[in-house]
């Protein structure tokens, strides 16, 4: 398995994120602060996976939850955005919370320790749902969890298929 290889000065950010910036109209940061969700520890599936969910900073929120393929502590290791509206006095704000969500999968019957679910943010009109939510147990998330972008402020993006 290749490994990645970070600039010392890339590892630093991460690992210790600045304050906060704003761009436009929104307010971004890091953050390397997460709550465990759910692993599929119990489950014998042939490869782990951990759920983390980032800890909001007031009114910033994360876009969705996070996967790592184990089930280290991930706190002080990784970092993810989170962002907010630069002002809350707008018509049109940058950000809004889901209306509700979608269930997507719950581990019922997978043998795992812990109960969890995913979910899919239903985002207002005219906003979009940028990732997606995992919970502990099988009740539906609190739309105060994550942020849904204004679709203005979004563009389509690619990934590389090796690294899903």
């Amino acid at each position: 398995m290749a490994s990645l290889r970070l600039p010392a000065n890339l590892k630093h950010l991460l690992l210790n994120p600045p304050s906060s910036t704003q761009n436009g109209e929104l307010v971004v940061t890091f953050t390397s602060s997460f709550n465990a969700i759910w692993n599929d520890a119990g489950s014998g599936t042939t490869r782990d996976g951990g759920f983390w969910h980032p800890i909001t900073q007031g009114t910033l929120r994360p876009l969705g939850s996070m996967a790592v393929g184990n089930f280290k502590e991930l706190n002080g290791q990784r970092a993810a955005l989170l962002i907010g509206a630069k002002s809350t006095s707008s018509s049109n704000p940058p950000v809004k919370a889901p209306t509700s969500y979608t269930q997507l999968w719950a581990d019922k019957g997978s043998g795992a320790k812990l109960n969890g679910s995913f979910w899919r943010p239903i985002a207002a009109s005219g906003y979009i749902a940028m990732g997606d939510v995992v919970q502990s147990g099988y009740t539906t998330p609190s739309t105060s969890k994550v942020w849904c972008l204004r679709s203005d402020l979004v563009a389509d993006g690619q990934y590389a298929d090796e690294s899903v």
